[in-house]
């Protein structure tokens, strides 16, 4: 996994040297996906929260939904499970979300939900329906920091 880390870096040095930032964010993603798996979150923290930056001055929201799964998995791997259903929440209901990545929450929801209570995870899901993209990029971002 760390040879495929190290790849994935050398493929960010190459976009970012050619400018392509659509092609630097999943870069981003990617790196930010694979340091959380190999358990580094903080360096999965750094990635992910670049990409979400890039992801909303670029205005991609299919990649930001994206960030925002990565982000989610983060999240739960570092015990903020209440943080984590919220998203997931967020990403299952939201109408520009690829099937690829409501699969992906629906599979983090199912596993977070028995280790809430049920009111938690009440409030997330109408947290998640009354949210806009851009007022949960803005609270991702502000739990990051």
């Amino acid at each position: 996994m760390q040879k495929q880390n190290d790849y994935i870096e050398e493929s960010l040095d190459l976009k970012m040297e050619l400018g392509d930032r659509r092609s630097i964010l999943v870069s981003l993603i990617n790196i930010g996906e694979a340091t959380c798996s190999l358990g580094e979150y903080q360096e999965s923290k750094k990635h992910l929260g670049k990409a979400l930056k890039m992801a909303m001055e670029i205005r991609l929201a299919p990649l930001a939904v994206e960030v925002l799964i990565g982000i989610a998995s983060l999240l739960t791997r570092s015990g903020k499970k209440e943080n984590a259903v919220e998203l997931c929440a967020f990403i299952l209901h939201y109408p520009a979300s690829r099937k690829e990545l409501q699969d992906r929450a629906a599979g983090l929801f199912t596993e977070l939900t028995p280790q809430l209570p049920p009111e938690i995870v009440a409030a997330a899901e109408a947290q998640a329906l009354a949210w806009t993209l851009e007022e949960v990029l803005a609270v991702v971002l502000a739990i990051l920091e």
